[in-house]
């Protein structure tokens, strides 16, 4: 008989990863969204994908592209605040819960953690070391969605058009149309 903590850890964490899992992250950005209707707060979502992922799983195998999930979850989580939630979305998609934080302050979250991302090195048993880029849909309760439904909508447009204009880049809605001074990565802007 396993005990109910093993339970809910098996409910709620990806197992590879060892981050909360689609439906974990989802009930989550929920429950922000409840918090923040009820205290007139916000709060930002960003989806990111690993550029290109295919080809390592094509070019090293399953087990490698395993191992390449692994070390950009730790790159990711290494960069966030301790309350910031970050969530396995599916395959290399990912999904980060930053609450209390507007979108122009997300921006610095993701150039972070995509600086980070560029630099780290994923190291495998048999020597080879891999680099991996990404990219960025960010989006804000509820400046640009009032549900959760259409935020993660509105996240997961921006994360397309920023792969659809390169990779390796943020896509967001900007009210002032300005590039973001602290982002130095590409940016793209709507």
């Amino acid at each position: 008989m396993r005990d109910i903590t093993e339970e809910v850890i098996l409910a709620t964490v990806d197992p590879l990863t060892s981050i909360f899992n689609r439906r974990h992250i989802n009930n989550l950005m929920v429950m922000e969204a409840e918090r923040c209707k009820r205290f007139s707060n916000i709060f930002s979502i960003v989806m990111i994908d690993i550029d290109d992922f295919k080809k390592i799983n094509d070019q090293h195998g399953h087990i490698i592209g395993d191992v390449v999930l692994q070390g950009f979850t730790r790159g990711i989580q290494e960069k966030l605040r301790k309350y910031d939630v970050v969530g396995r979305y599916g395959g290399e998609e990912f999904l980060l819960v930053l609450p209390e934080l507007p979108k122009e302050k997300a921006f610095e979250v993701v150039d972070r953690i995509r600086s980070h991302i560029e630099q780290l090195k994923i190291e495998l048993e048999n020597n080879l070391v891999l680099s991996v880029t990404a990219s960025f849909g960010v989006a804000n309760f509820p400046e640009d969605a009032d549900s959760p439904k259409d935020l993660l909508i509105n996240a997961d447009e921006k994360l397309y058009r920023a792969k659809r204009a390169g990779k390796k880049r943020l896509h967001a809605v900007c009210a002032a149309r300005l590039v973001f001074p602290v982002c130095r990565g590409a940016i793209t802007w709507q």
